[in-house]
Formats: structure tokens, C-alpha cells, sequence
């Protein structure tokens, strides 16, 4: 096997155990509109062509940041409004969002089903009923 062809499988594999996350809250009503990507993974050029087409949704990848740190930071900033009276402790601030890059399955839509599929038959023969409700 060619280096490339295992590099592949591998990224194929790991998303495809986030569409597998995603199955599950598909069947339990959830509608998946879109998924964000985040980390140093979703920066890579495999990684963004691939998961639209294996998610079946839009994927947004935004601009690398620390996304944790922000987060705490705009709600300790919410929570001090909220105690000086400056902010509405029912309504959130609305903060600007971070620049990104949104990708749609597009054409690739049927190839990364087709993966899926794959993916799924070697799972169930492995774990057989792994992912019933």
C-alpha cells in the first residue's frame, strides 16, 4: 500500500467516525444543517476536501484560534455586564464571528457515500450492532 493510500485511509476513517456521531443524532431527530471543524486536522487539505461528501452537510472550518479561551472570555465578559447592569443576562452580546471557510459536499456527494458505506460494512463486521438504537 502506497503511504498516500494509508494517509487517506486513515483521515477517511477518523471522519468517518464523526458521520457515524452524526447518524446517531440524525436518527434521533436532531437536523444536521452544518458541522464545524476545528483543530489542527481541519486545516489540512485532505481533511476539508473529504468531510463534506462523507458528513453529507455543509463544514465550516474556521480561522485557527482558541476557540476555549475566547469562549470564556466573552462569557466572563457577559456575566460581568450582566452584574454592572450594562448587559441583559437573559440575551447573549452578539459577538462578531470568526472568518471561515464554508465547504458543501457538492459532486463528491455519491464518492463520499460510497466511502461511508464501506466504512459502515467493515464496522458492523467488526462490532456487529455497535451503533443500534
Amino acid at each position: 500500500m502506497k503511504p498516500e493510500h494509508l494517509a487517506r485511509a486513515a483521515f477517511e476513517g477518523m471522519l468517518c467516525g464523526l458521520a457515524d456521531a452524526l447518524d446517531v443524532l440524525r436518527g434521533r431527530g436532531v437536523e444536521v444543517r452544518r458541522v464545524f471543524l476545528l483543530g489542527p486536522a481541519a486545516e489540512l487539505p485532505a481533511v476539508q476536501a473529504a468531510a463534506p461528501s462523507l458528513f453529507g452537510t455543509q463544514v465550516v472550518v474556521p480561522q485557527p484560534a482558541d476557540y476555549a479561551a475566547i469562549g470564556a472570555a466573552r462569557q466572563a465578559a457577559w456575566a460581568l455586564g450582566a452584574s454592572q447592569g450594562t448587559l441583559d443576562a437573559r440575551t447573549p452580546p452578539a459577538w462578531q464571528g470568526a472568518a471561515a471557510q464554508v465547504l458543501e459536499p457538492g459532486e463528491e456527494l455519491a464518492v463520499g457515500q460510497a466511502v461511508r458505506q464501506q466504512f459502515v460494512s467493515v464496522r458492523e463486521q467488526t462490532h456487529p450492532g455497535a451503533l443500534r438504537p
